[in-house]
């Protein structure tokens, strides 16, 4: 819970804040390992590899809860077929 807590509060952050412009490269910092301006380092055209985790994780969740309610949705269904055709589980 507290991991998936954690990663849907990145994702809200992330609508409104994320440390470096997306599409922002910079040219002198390519590939650089975690520093203090980047925190988890650049990516090999200068991006910041925070902002791109960032912004990610949004699709990542909106993924993820389609996912699990296209499932309900099935198992909801698959379960009322069974209920509907045996009346044993009524």
């Amino acid at each position: 819970m507290v991991v998936i807590g954690l990663w849907v509060a990145v994702s809200v952050v992330s609508l409104f804040w994320t440390p470096y412009q997306l599409l922002a490269t910079d040219g002198y910092h390519v590939w650089s390992s975690p520093s203090a301006a980047h925190p988890l380092g650049t990516d090999g055209v200068g991006s910041d590899v925070l902002s791109w985790l960032m912004a990610g994780s949004r699709t990542n969740l909106a993924i993820a809860l389609l996912t699990v309610c296209v499932a309900a949705a099935l198992g909801l269904l698959l379960v009322a077929a069974m209920v509907s055709r045996n009346s044993a589980f009524a």
